[in-house]
């Protein structure tokens, strides 16, 4: 029998500031989920300053999935991955 959780459940973030070429960028969700499955997470934490772990921290903050090891690989020679669809807020 699992136990209840002693604590409220965790808040879902619902945007986060980055620093994209000098000027500050306030992503929601959405636009951080159609960046993460645009390009590669190290392309873009570079691009934003940050460290690839860094990046995937805040995608987990604000509840976005990320792709998962391998896929760049496997879409760069032609393999046909499927998106996670991104989740509502509240699960």
């Amino acid at each position: 029998m699992a136990r209840e959780r002693a604590y409220p459940p965790r808040r879902v973030a619902t945007k986060t500031m980055l620093e994209d070429a000098g000027v500050v960028r306030v992503l929601s969700r959405e636009e951080l989920y159609a960046l993460v499955w645009s390009e590669p997470l190290l392309t873009l934490a570079r691009r934003f300053g940050l460290s690839d772990n860094g990046l995937r921290k805040r995608c987990r903050a604000m509840n976005v999935p990320t792709p998962p090891k391998g896929y760049w690989q496997q879409t760069r020679h032609g393999g046909r991955q499927r998106r996670s669809p991104l989740p509502p807020v509240d699960a």
